[in-house]
């Protein structure tokens, strides 16, 4: 049997994790700084979940084991309790999650791909604590990627497969800003939102800066994203600022300039797409103003008043693409509730998103 590979010699074999430490041989995952924890408390809460993390390895083995502790599972819409912003000492007994929480399978799942196909799924039947997870491979050199849950809270304990490697490749980093359609839900498997195609598909080193109920354009969150290196980065944001936050259009237009200036003290020339958000029909956002008065076309209009603005006083590097060419009033099909994609919606988030994101990447890695 092949040994475990365990505690910090892990770090060869995760991906997308911008804060990685460690308790004692399982790798807690962080995707925002946890010394900093300025930040609003639902996006420091779903920052905990292993939203495009992957474990990558080659080898010729017919199987790979993965010891997986489950901390915290999530349902689409459930308050995050268990961990109230911070590690528990002690793992909870039950999952949390509010009254009639929906916990969908595909969420909280962990898979195996190759090939840009999936061999696998494990899913903890809501059980936290401590999984090994036995993949069955189809044999022959290959390259695997094991993506985690997008709305669960995992430390990764070990991975052991016959002659396992790392894959070492250098890919284009990419940092992806958004809220929970970034996240990954609703798509039913980690290897299926609109993320994990882009990466596979344009060989990119994603890493996801997703967060359920915020990435509103959050300071905080744009301080993040001026510290990470990246080749490429994409902004995903702003359907969540007509349910939850007052903004007039001027508010959100400084909102949005100040976003861009923040990453751009970090990334000064780096290519920078923005979309805009895919129409929506939950909460009629689309033709009712919020209580100050804007609607999301006036959100929209916005963010492309900011962008061309800064395009015309020199910044070349940024783009934006309208979320409503990519799913717009037409496409209702493609939304699972009205609001976020479906995986065939995600398939069209990363078509057209992924068409616009290929050319920037050319540009960034020459």
């Amino acid at each position: 049997m092949a040994s475990w590979v365990t505690g910090e010699a892990l770090k060869q074999y995760l991906h997308g994790v911008p804060y990685l430490s460690f308790d004692g041989e399982r790798a807690v995952i962080n995707r925002l700084d946890p010394a900093y924890r300025s930040y609003p408390y639902d996006m420091w809460s779903t920052s905990l979940a292993s939203a495009g993390v992957r474990l990558e390895f080659r080898t010729a083995a017919r199987e790979a084991l993965v010891r997986l502790r489950y901390v915290e599972i999530r349902g689409p819409g459930a308050p995050a309790t268990a961990l109230n912003g911070v590690r528990p000492a002690s793992l909870p007994k039950a999952a949390p999650g509010a009254p009639g929480a929906v916990v969908r399978p595909g969420s909280v799942a962990t898979s195996i791909w190759r090939d840009g196909k999936r061999i696998s799924q494990y899913a903890p039947d809501g059980k936290l604590g401590d999984h090994e997870i036995k993949f069955t491979l189809p044999g022959g050199a290959g390259a695997y990627t094991v993506y985690l849950p997008f709305n669960a809270v995992v430390d990764v304990a070990g991975i052991s497969a016959d002659g396992l490697q790392p894959v070492t490749e250098r890919r284009p980093r990419w940092l992806a800003f958004g809220d929970s359609i970034t996240q990954g839900l609703h798509a039913t498997d980690p290897g299926n939102t609109y993320l994990a195609v882009m990466a596979r598909n344009l060989g990119l080193d994603l890493y996801n800066m997703g967060y359920s109920g915020a990435g509103r354009g959050e300071p905080s969150g744009a301080e993040v994203l001026a510290g990470i290196p990246a080749d490429v980065i994409t902004l995903f944001f702003g359907t969540n600022i007509m349910p939850r936050v007052w903004y007039d259009t001027k508010a959100w237009t400084e909102a949005v300039r100040m976003f861009m200036e923040i990453v751009r003290t970090g990334h000064p020339t780096t290519p920078i797409l923005v979309l805009t958000p895919l129409f929506r029909v939950a909460g009629d956002h689309e033709t009712i103003p919020n209580r100050m008065g804007m609607t999301l076309p006036d959100l929209r209009a916005a963010q492309e008043a900011v962008v061309k603005a800064r395009q015309a006083a020199g910044d070349r590097n940024l783009h934006i693409l309208s979320g409503t060419s990519v799913i717009g009033e037409k496409d209702l099909s493609l939304l699972e509730d009205g609001l976020h994609p479906n995986d065939a919606g995600m398939e069209q988030v990363a078509k057209e998103f992924g068409a616009r994101l290929a050319n920037l990447v050319k540009v960034a890695v020459r």
